[in-house]
């Protein structure tokens, strides 16, 4: 092969490597991403339903209450 062939080669191969290693970069930066928004999800998720749990309850002391000043 000629020089000017071989040099392009040269150039071609190395703006190959330094893509592949920029996709990996931006891939590592993904799963970090992807993975604090699953664990923020875990803990909203956490959240809403001990939030629940509480308005269940507080809705059964209310029909409780209501219930007894109905005997009354």
């Amino acid at each position: 092969m000629s020089d000017k062939l071989m040099q392009t080669l040269a150039k071609l191969q190395t703006e190959n490597r330094k893509l592949k290693e920029q996709d990996k970069i931006k891939d590592k930066k993904l799963n970090e991403r992807d993975e604090t928004i699953r664990i923020a999800d875990e803990e909203h998720q956490k959240s809403l339903a001990k939030l629940k749990e509480e308005i269940e309850f507080k809705e059964k002391m209310i029909k409780s209450l209501t219930k007894k000043k109905g005997k009354k």
